[in-house]
């Protein structure tokens, strides 16, 4: 019983430093802060684990990447104009699929903006508001109202 147990235990310990990476591992709709990141399985039949970073930098979101992943996976808050590299493996095996992926970001685009106002309810009260969205480029944003005070969002 003892032997058989150890056989088993041996045989999946080195199956799955040995199973095989996943392949075709593409970067599409890249945006300035965003990438679609996919692969196809090569007999995982699992999740996967995903690291990135900005070239030559350091592993997002760290050496060991991120658990429990599917493909296709968005990656998001990423910077304009910038060039990314990814890599992905099964979960419980050594290594990463190589070669290494690449993808460029896009410049960011100029801000959109829209404001939504409302009225106070009476005169001299004040709880009218103006709510002010911003989008595209990279926050934080910094606002500067009419009557002289500067925010961040």
């Amino acid at each position: 019983m003892k032997k058989s147990l150890l056989v088993t235990i041996l045989f999946f310990s080195v199956f799955s430093l040995y199973a095989q990476h996943p392949v075709n591992l593409t970067s599409s709709n890249v945006t300035s802060n965003s990438v679609e990141l996919s692969w196809t399985d090569n007999g995982c039949n699992t999740f996967y684990k995903l690291r990135y970073r900005e070239a030559g930098g350091s592993w997002q979101p760290s050496n060991s990447g991120i658990p429990n992943v599917t493909s296709p996976y968005s990656l998001n808050n990423l910077n304009p104009n910038t060039t990314y590299e990814w890599t992905v493996k099964c979960n419980g095996t050594g290594g990463w699929a190589n070669p290494i992926q690449s993808f460029n970001t896009t410049t960011g685009c100029n801000l959109i903006s829209s404001i939504s106002v409302s009225n106070s309810s009476c005169n001299n009260t004040l709880d009218g508001s103006a709510i002010l969205n911003i989008s595209n480029g990279t926050p934080p944003y910094t606002f500067n109202w009419d009557n002289g005070t500067t925010s961040q969002n």
